[in-house]
């Protein structure tokens, strides 16, 4: 426990002195069996940065090894290629505005349809009243003659 005591008190004093910091009493490394729970809560408090900061540097260079190998692999690619697919990624988007322009013009039509419509069917129930009321005058029409060929045959 001596040893692992000792260790932890050294490698914090080394890194408060990397980092700035002293121990209270100049410098010296305190002895583990005399230190009070003041020095062992600094102790643990800097071994949790550091092991904070180790994790942080670890990652960082996990990401920087990946954006590294990312970069290494787009200097393979062919300059045509990538301009060829800048040139299609704009052709599809032409594309896509000429539909919304042609949808647009769809949606037109069916209302201009829909209006047609609504005519028809307001132009065919005047047929049919057209109709029933030519029929009505035919009727009345034959009777006539019928009474006026009755009044004559007399």
């Amino acid at each position: 426990m001596k040893k692992i005591l000792m260790t932890l008190i050294v490698s914090s004093t080394l890194s408060l002195h990397a980092f700035g910091f002293s121990w209270p009493g100049g410098g010296i490394i305190p002895d583990p069996l005399t230190c009070g729970e003041g020095y062992l809560n600094i102790t643990y408090t800097v071994s949790k940065f550091e092991l904070d900061q180790s994790q942080k540097a670890l990652q960082m260079s996990e990401n920087l090894k990946i954006a590294s190998e990312n970069i290494n692999s787009l200097e393979g690619i062919n300059k045509d290629y990538l301009l060829a697919m800048l040139a299609l990624a704009d052709d599809i988007g032409e594309m896509a505005d000429r539909i919304g322009v042609m949808a647009d013009r769809i949606v037109e039509t069916e209302v201009l349809i829909g209006e047609m419509g609504d005519r028809i069917v307001e132009v065919a129930g005047m047929i049919i009243d057209n109709n029933a009321q030519t029929q009505q005058n035919i009727l009345e029409a034959q009777e006539n003659f019928n009474d006026l060929i009755l009044a004559l045959g007399q």
